[in-house]
């Protein structure tokens, strides 16, 4: 079993948009997770936990945000319950989805992340 676990500030996260707009939004969200974010009325939270989210599964993979796995290798939804659910996009696609569970939560103030890769 790998764990991955990441909390970030929303107010970095809203800096972040506010200084470089849609630029930072492209770059670290796919056109679904975007779409998702900023349909929200604060929608820094939901970038940030999805921000935390990738982080976090990157430790549990063990890379790290690389070449080798970038901010679109994966993507973090919702499913018609509200459980979020991961995509994985090349060159994750040989990881199989019912092993990794995530679980995301936010306040005003941070937004944290796990991750866990079961065997």
């Amino acid at each position: 079993m790998n764990l991955g676990i990441d909390i970030i500030e929303i107010p970095r996260i809203r800096e972040a948009c506010q200084r470089y707009g849609d630029r930072f939004i492209r770059k670290v969200l796919t056109e679904k997770e975007a779409s998702y974010c900023l349909s929200k009325k604060n929608p820094f939270e939901s970038i940030a936990v999805r921000f935390a989210a990738k982080e976090a599964f990157s430790k549990a993979i063990g890379t790290g945000i690389t070449e080798h796995f970038g901010w679109h290798s994966v993507e973090i939804l919702r499913d018609d319950s509200g459980k979020p659910v991961i995509n994985f996009f090349s060159p994750l696609t040989h990881l199989d989805p019912e092993k990794v569970r995530v679980s995301l939560s936010h306040t005003h103030k941070y937004a944290i992340a796990a991750v866990i890769i079961l065997p």
